[in-house]
């Protein structure tokens, strides 16, 4: 296996762990909890970092639709297809609707390279705008 594509995958799937593991136990109020109310809360932090994954994979990596929309995890959580957390204000974040932790990492895990074999499209580079040449 190329070291680059093995280096690639180990990243994903080690702070994935990572997350799994730091997230592991929280209650619903714990996962919603915000410092001060122009913080995210975890909840919301999981769906923004699963939806910029979903975001990167399928478009410079699988050349796919995203799996939020294509897997109908907008409606299956009540929000909008095109949000991706990006310019929201601290009034979306606290009116993100109240998903389980769990259901937010089935979608992360979806959406990830996890869920792609390492020799199947996740990890071949593809050519997108001078990014990730094939055979770099």
């Amino acid at each position: 296996m190329d070291a680059f594509k093995e280096a690639i995958r180990s990243g994903l799937e080690e702070y994935l762990q990572s997350l799994e593991r730091a997230i592991d136990g929280l209650t619903p109020a714990e996962a919603r909890w915000q410092p001060t109310m122009h913080t995210n809360h975890i909840a919301w932090l999981v769906w923004h970092m699963a939806r910029v994954e979903d975001s990167w994979v399928s478009r410079l990596v699988r050349g796919t639709t995203q799996v939020w929309n294509a897997d109908g995890w907008a409606d299956r959580f009540g929000m909008d297809p095109e949000d991706n957390g990006f310019g929201q204000t601290s009034e979306d974040v606290r009116g993100m609707p109240e998903i389980p932790l769990r259901e937010l990492m089935a979608y992360f895990g979806r959406s990830s390279c996890r869920h792609t074999p390492i020799s199947g499209p996740c990890l071949r580079r593809r050519p997108v705008a001078g990014v990730f040449q094939q055979g770099q």
